[in-house]
């Protein structure tokens, strides 16, 4: 392979798939064969359990599993659910859920089967578009619990089904099958016409009212799609596509009317207008189908406020939503789950996790009556009790969690150019038509007035730009990048600097183990002595250690053991008289050691090495983007120590990599060095503000994000190429749509000079749209579709 090639493929030669997802990964060893823990422990789950032909039928990809396998599940939530839908006499139940982690027919077939194993159950329905499952089951006979965590095992998640969302693309298929045969139909009818058929013929009329009809009928269905778009547009003080594709419909729809009342055949357009709807409502589908899909496949990650258990004054537990906490209101939280608002701890120790709200990959202690923010994430292995010091609309996470703006309202760039578009064309349009009228030509200057605005109506870029996007989205999908936004791609072209978050970012979502090799010399009973250690807490340490005993297949299941956590230390075990700590090495062993120390009664039998570390591709990918000319930030909550040590290892200075920040002061940081020009890369709920100030916005699938509904684009897989890869992609559109926009000012000036000159026929014109679009289409295949294909055949050669 060339280098050109293997740039275009955007995986280099060192790179190799994960057996279980399919994404390209750089691998640490050459015995490295899975991009995470996840994948490592489903891989062997599914080739335990028989399913091998899941494999046959995912296809090239499906999606990484990452640690979300592993973390811990409550299911009040569902039980709740389950009392209401077999609260009914019915014998049969039914309940729709959100679905997560589906990519490919070979998830609906693995779900399938695991469905196959629970008696009871009667249908279960997966849409795979939207991510949704609907269950049926007989009352009373089956386990939707063990069911839904049986799923998860195998990566899938389920949640509750929030309703329907708006599908854009349905409602703009039936206009297109509807206005495709209105089109069809005035084209027919006009047809005689353009053939030589004589007025004076006893059927013409009705020729002339059937095409009139078809061409109300796309106004009615299609047409009135993009008008309420632009007025809606136009109500916001937005210009957007859909202003100019009005303004040649209305004007056309409207004179084809007054030249058929007046019998002027040079002035019907009816034909072009069902036709140019037709067109256009194709192009707006493939648009929108594109972006539909990619935002479906991330209804597992979106994170929603919790419900929490909220204590009343004899102790009894009330399961409520956060809204619904007041001040001064107890609560408690599970392990793994997170402060909603800013709280009093009332146990006498705890175990938080900060990363959401600081990005500080370690696990903090706070004691009795120490303030909780919001956000903080218990990671001991007991339930904790608090106090509410705010409510819920008065939270940092309620701030961090909030919808960002539209993306409309940030493509100011596209709107500028299109108002100047329509102010050069109505304005030529209308010197003409006034020119023409002066001089006694009134029927004449009404059809050159109306044949500029048709010639000239961006139709073949309608259709062209969309299909470039699709071909853009198809190209970066073989890749593991998706795009959510439509106004993405005018942003990118203003970027200059690229700001990553570090922790679940640039680094591992999780601490990585650097003697993971010392599980080879461990015994059964050691084995089993860690697994029942780890089995509980939700300490980063102790996650790491599971997820690698349980992606191996070495964790001990096993209940007769006595765990306490010693917040602050580590955790202990107890059976038949012996003592088991995995821990600090003063608490655990001798004191001398390095590291986690796992001992037997206080003597030492392994010392576990931890380390935040960058992803393996993290340094050359930040390399090539500096290449590109791009300036590379590092804006973190963690310890500037820790920060520095990351920076240097990717080979940026400390003045490129500033740590100790508070999602507020990202914020100000990008507002104040250029949010026009940044893009913003994160995973966590510290980095929404910050996203809010960029103006592009990405976010990796590693586990649960907070940040999929505002981000403009997602990427998956081990690693940061998905940044460089659409930067990329999007200097290739780039570079295809000045090509199109050069084609369309070439033929906007020959087209407006023999519409000026009144040249233009209503037939010329029905011709010289579909071919001005042909072309268009030429131009953007030529420049983007043979990439894409070139891309594939480099995959399947891989």
């Amino acid at each position: 392979m060339s280098a050109e090639e293997e740039q275009v493929s955007g995986s280099p030669l060192s790179d190799c798939s994960c057996r279980h997802c399919g994404l390209e990964f750089e691998p640490r060893n050459a015995e490295d064969a899975f991009c995470c823990s996840g994948c490592e422990y489903v891989y062997r789950l599914i080739r335990n359990e028989d399913f091998d032909r899941y494999y046959d039928l995912r296809g090239t990809k499906g999606q990484p599993v990452s640690s979300s396998v592993f973390l811990k599940r409550s299911w009040r939530w569902l039980e709740e659910l389950l009392i209401g839908a077999e609260a009914s006499e019915a014998q049969r139940c039914e309940l729709k859920f959100s679905l997560g982690g589906i990519s490919c027919v070979g998830c609906v077939w693995l779900i399938d089967k695991l469905f196959q194993e629970f008696e009871g159950g009667v249908t279960c329905s997966i849409d795979v578009q939207r991510g949704a499952l609907n269950l049926v089951w007989k009352r009373g006979a089956f386990d939707v619990i063990s069911f839904a965590d049986r799923l998860r095992k195998f990566g899938y998640e389920l949640g509750p089904f929030v309703g329907e969302r708006r599908s854009e693309t349905r409602e703009l298929s039936w206009r297109i099958a509807l206005c495709g045969a209105l089109a069809m139909n005035a084209m027919l009818f006009t047809l005689p016409q353009y053939l030589g058929m004589e007025s004076s013929f006893q059927f013409a009329p009705h020729f002339n009212w059937l095409s009139a009809v078809c061409a109300s009928g796309s106004m009615l269905f299609g047409g009135w799609h993009f008008i309420g778009k632009a007025l809606g547009g136009l109500r916001k003080k937005m210009v957007h596509m859909d202003l100019p594709i009005s303004i040649g419909l209305v004007v056309s729809y409207l004179v084809s009317w007054y030249g058929f009342g007046r019998g002027i055949g040079d002035l019907v357009y009816f034909d072009f207008v069902s036709t140019f709807v037709f067109l256009m409502l194709v192009g707006r589908w493939i648009h929108v189908y594109a972006i539909e899909r990619n935002r479906s496949r991330l209804s597992d990650i979106e994170i929603t406020p919790p419900r929490v258990e909220r204590l009343s004054g004899d102790g009894e537990g009330e399961l409520v939503a956060v809204e619904n906490l007041a001040i001064g209101d107890r609560y408690t939280i599970s392990p793994g789950e997170w402060v909603p608002v800013m709280s009093r701890l009332c146990a006498f120790k705890a175990c938080m996790g900060m990363d959401w709200i600081n990005g500080e990959s370690d696990a903090r202690i706070f004691a009795r009556g120490a303030s909780l923010i919001s956000g903080a994430v218990n990671r001991g292995s007991d339930r904790i009790e608090l106090v509410a010091r705010e409510r819920w609309e008065e939270s940092l996470m309620c701030r961090l969690l909030a919808a960002r703006r539209s993306d409309e309202t940030r493509d100011r760039v596209t709107g500028l150019w299109i108002a100047r578009y329509l102010v050069s064309v109505v304005g030529i349009s209308l010197i003409a038509f006034f020119a023409w009228s002066m001089a006694g030509e009134f029927d004449f200057a009404l059809r050159v007035f109306v044949s500029a605005l048709v010639v000239s109506c961006p139709c073949a870029l309608g259709v062209a730009l969309p299909m470039a996007d699709e071909l853009a989205q198809s190209s970066l999908k073989q890749c593991g990048v998706f795009v959510k936004t439509n106004t993405i791609w005018s942003r990118l072209s203003n970027i200059a600097q690229v700001v990553f978050d570090k922790t679940g970012t640039l680094t591992r979502s999780n601490l990585e183990w650097l003697n993971v090799d010392i599980l080879k010399r461990l015994d059964a009973e050691q084995f089993e002595a860690l697994s029942r250690l780890v089995s509980m807490s939700e300490h980063p340490v102790s996650s790491t250690v599971r997820e690698s005993l349980f992606a191996k297949g070495l964790f001990v299941e096993s209940e007769d053991w006595k765990i306490v956590e010693v917040v602050g230390d580590g955790v202990e075990a107890c059976k038949g008289g012996v003592v088991w700590r995995l821990g600090r090495s003063e608490w655990a062993g001798t004191g001398v050691e390095t590291g986690t120390v796992l001992s037997r009664n206080r003597v030492v039998n392994a010392c576990l090495e931890f380390q935040d570390t960058a992803w393996p591709d993290a340094s050359r990918e930040l390399d090539e983007l500096k290449v590109q000319g791009k300036q590379v930030r590092i804006l973190s909550g963690d310890s500037q120590s820790k920060v520095d040590r990351i920076a240097t290892s990717l080979g940026l200075t400390r003045g490129q990599a500033l740590g100790n920040l508070l999602p507020q002061d990202k914020e100000k940081w990008i507002f104040e060095n250029g949010g026009e020009v940044s893009m913003m890369v994160g995973d966590g709920a510290n980095d929404s503000l910050a996203f809010d100030a960029a103006s592009v916005t990405g976010t990796p699938v590693v586990g649960k994000s907070a940040l999929t509904g505002k981000a403009d684009f997602y990427y998956m897989g081990a690693g940061i190429s998905g940044v460089r890869q659409l930067l990329e992609m999007g200097r290739k559109r780039m570079k295809a749509v000045r090509a199109l926009v050069g084609f369309a000012v070439a033929y906007n000036v020959v087209a407006l000079s023999f519409a000026l000159l009144g040249l233009v026929t209503p037939l010329l014109a029905a011709v010289i749209m579909p071919i001005s679009s042909l072309a268009s289409l030429g131009i953007v295949w030529g420049l983007l579709g043979r990439r894409v294909n070139h891309i594939k055949q480099i995959k399947s050669n891989l």
